[in-house]
């Protein structure tokens, strides 16, 4: 079963690790920063079209989202490697926010 919690922990995770903001997530999902900070503080349950959309935005699947939100019993250890591997690979999925130059050209 997905913690609300932990899933918004995780979604906060890979957004920072990717360098993005609140606003840059919100953005690229078309939900509201307010929508962001709910999920990311626990305080908002996600449907699945959300979740997708927020996975669409990192340019990951929603699953692997739910995958890292999975709460481990102490002796899965498959779980944990899973996790171990998504999380090693995401920094390399999701894009990087452009920044744009204020030089002429």
């Amino acid at each position: 079963m997905i913690n609300v919690g932990r899933l918004g922990r995780e979604i906060r995770r890979v957004r920072t690790e990717c360098g993005w903001s609140q606003r840059y997530l919100a953005s690229k999902a078309e939900v509201s920063v307010g929508c962001i900070s709910m999920l990311e503080n626990g305080n908002r349950n996600i449907s699945t079209p959300l979740l997708g959309r927020i996975g669409d935005a990192f340019g990951i699947p929603a699953s692997f989202l739910t995958i890292l939100a999975e709460e481990a019993r102490s002796d899965d250890m498959l779980l944990e490697i899973v996790q171990a591997t998504v999380r090693a690979g995401i920094q390399e999925l999701c894009p990087k926010p452009r920044r744009h130059s204020t030089q002429c050209h």
